[in-house]
């Protein structure tokens, strides 16, 4: 967790040596605050928060890639404007020839992966809604307005593309196991496209024969450490565990409200403290079941339907936003507090489009509009010494 008065390199985020009073503190209650930090632009490029300024964003835009830059006197040295994000091509094996850029024809299922791209001042970042971090730190986006999963690493970034000519044609929610792979559900082919920590293609999840696959609106999942796979499927109005071979083993809610288990139209689920929270956006609950999809708990959010984002903090604490203001209720589902104003400026959120929080307490908001990332630190005031 970052120190009150030290903030350093930390879970592959650049951040700079700062006072903590740069940092400022968006809310505070229930036993925790939680402070603004930075953002992951849409260049790409993270940005603590004081340095997070205008001037360092016109600096960004300006940059040609291959002329030295002029750093702003407001960001600080540790903080690496402009990655290279490489492009991460998966293409659908087929067995007809397909001409190359270079105009030489190559069999496409050779090129499982090719590196198609490397960029300075394009823009990375169109229209972020998932994410997620792995066991190394790295911020990991999906963005289907880019047609790209970003890899936010600071010594190697890359994006997975999708379209149709490849494997993973449509952008859906995103998560990772605990080797890193990374999964990516394709809403429209119905499945969950598995990738290496590389980027590299690894299997499809899921799919019953070609264009078809077993999930109908994959929304949110989440994978647990035997690497079963749990999927939110909005239209049918419940949450599946699947194997890594695409074996439905259980499934609760749908018509039949199986497992005794009622959803109208689950928009998130997270997997944290070996339970698995569901947010039940119409029905405006928050439904907890362990591991097998048995329901522990559940209680209703009182903020009317429509919400669409849920985590946890290693506290327990829940986390639900409507798009616009995040709202936090403890274990119980008592409600202790909200934050989030609308805007632009460094601390505010236009549409909170996704939501993860990593192990340190470090929260990562999706800001679809800002086309950005968000970034705050949740600290448990009982953890301090004052």
């Amino acid at each position: 967790m970052i120190g009150a008065e030290n903030v350093s390199q930390q879970n592959g985020l650049q951040l700079a040596d700062a006072p903590r009073s740069l940092f400022p503190l968006v809310a505070r209650g229930g036993g925790s605050e939680i402070r603004y930090i930075g953002a992951i632009f849409a260049d790409g490029k993270f940005r603590v928060g004081a340095f997070a300024s205008a001037n360092a964003q016109e600096h960004a835009n300006l940059y040609d890639g291959t002329t030295p830059l002029s750093r702003p006197a407001d960001v600080p040295p540790a903080v690496e404007l402009h990655p290279r994000e490489q492009a991460r091509e998966n293409l659908s094996a087929k067995n007809t020839a397909q001409k190359s850029a270079a105009g030489r024809s190559e069999i496409v299922g050779l090129l499982d992966e090719v590196v198609t791209a490397v960029y300075g001042r394009e823009q990375s970042l169109m229209g972020p809604t998932s994410v997620t971090t792995d066991r190394d730190g790295r911020v990991i986006v999906s963005d289907p307005a880019a047609l790209s999963v970003h890899v936010f690493d600071p010594m190697r970034p890359f994006r997975i593309l999708a379209g149709t000519q490849y494997r993973l044609q449509h952008i859906g929610p995103v998560a990772t196991d605990a080797v890193r792979n990374i999964y990516v559900a394709d809403p429209v082919q119905g499945v969950v496209v598995e990738f290496d920590r590389e980027g590299r293609y690894l299997g499809e999840i899921g799919r019953l024969g070609e264009g078809e696959g077993i999930f109908h609106e994959p929304v949110a999942m989440a994978v647990d450490v035997h690497h079963f796979l749990y999927v939110a499927d909005a239209e049918r109005d419940m949450v599946l565990m699947v194997n890594s071979e695409g074996k439905i083993l259980r499934r609760a809610g749908g018509r039949r409200k199986e497992l005794g288990v009622s959803l109208e139209h689950p928009s998130a689920l997270v997997l944290k403290h070996d339970q698995l929270f569901v947010l039940d956006a119409n029905d405006t609950r928050v439904q907890v079941f362990d591991s097998q999809l048995r329901r522990r708990m559940t209680f209703d959010t009182g903020l009317g339907p429509g919400h669409r984002t849920l985590d946890l903090d290693t506290a327990g604490n829940i986390y639900v936003s409507d798009g616009r203001t995040i709202y936090i209720f403890d274990g119980e589902g008592h409600r202790k507090g909200e934050f989030g104003r609308k805007g632009s400026l460094r601390g505010e959120i236009s549409s909170v489009a996704g939501l993860w929080i990593d192990e340190n307490d470090r929260m990562y908001v999706t800001d679809k509009e800002n086309r950005r990332v968000a970034v705050f630190q949740i600290k448990m005031l009982e953890d301090t010494a004052h």
